[in-house]
């Protein structure tokens, strides 16, 4: 155990601490096979610990066998079931433990649910979902304002060189579109002429909005996006390890045979 990076305590009952852990934990709340007893007879070789079957490459048993793992975690059994992975580095699967997971990733995560208060897999899951949808949600929104935006400033560009340029190209129709007119204010015609494109090819018998009711639209949008901007911020500093703390806790509590789409959006 001191080999593997854990405090050993004695007394009534041995006790370990994994690295960056804050408390102790004794061995006998682990299960029968992490006893003191149980332990002494492990390393004499007169126990031995069945391996746990890999979950069957077939989809619908993994599904199941993956569902029946979840049900079983209930409180405190999550963080119980993670500190016995650990604990596992003392004995034979040590070194196949460490070719799966990284023992200080393993503390970290500990750590993490801890400070958190999750004591089950099922509470992690509707943590991380729900911060999850709480952060997608808040990106979405604002994608669509800096859209809007973007759309509200080309079109006030070319509003405003339509507006500008009306006068002359009206007289250039006038003048039967004289060429020597065309070439004396041949800048605010071809403004003018790119205008009338733009709108018939994004806004096609619409009537086009002031450049007041613009820049109102705009400046609520703006509004709504600094109160936004904040909350996408604290959802995805929270997101990022509650993320990473599921995905863990899967490695640790399935392995490597984990179902490779668990119910969260940090692959998106």
């Amino acid at each position: 155990m001191h080999n593997a990076g854990c405090e050993v305590k004695r007394g009534k009952y041995l006790s370990i601490k994994i690295p960056g852990a804050e408390r102790f934990v004794r061995v006998k709340s682990i299960g029968e096979d992490y006893t003191e007893e149980a332990l002494r007879e492990r390393c004499l070789g007169k126990r031995t610990v069945a391996p746990k079957p890999k979950i069957s490459d077939d989809s619908g048993r993994k599904a199941a066998e993956y569902a029946t793992a979840v049900k079983k975690q209930n409180t405190p059994s999550l963080l119980i079931d993670i500190q016995a992975k650990i604990a596992e580095g003392a004995g034979d699967g040590y070194v196949h433990w460490m070719r799966i997971f990284n023992l200080k990733t393993a503390a970290r995560t500990l750590i993490f649910l801890k400070e958190n208060g999750i004591d089950s897999y099922e509470e992690l899951c509707q943590k991380a979902n729900a911060i999850s949808d709480e952060h997608h949600s808040l990106s979405s929104r604002l994608k669509d304002i800096g859209d809007r935006q973007k759309e509200i400033k080309a079109l006030e560009y070319q509003v405003g060189n339509y507006g500008k340029t009306r006068d002359v190209y009206a007289a250039y129709k006038r003048s039967g579109f004289d060429r020597a007119f065309y070439d004396a204010n041949i800048a605010d015609i071809l403004l003018h002429k790119a205008a009338k494109k733009y709108f018939n090819e994004h806004y096609p018998k619409t009537k086009l909005p002031s450049i007041n009711q613009l820049k109102a639209e705009w400046g609520e949008l703006e509004k709504e996006r600094r109160q936004v901007s904040p909350k996408y911020h604290a959802a995805k500093e929270k997101y990022t390890p509650l993320i990473m703390a599921k995905r863990n806790a899967e490695v640790m509590l399935f392995g490597e045979q984990q179902p490779k789409k668990s119910h969260d959006r940090g692959a998106r």
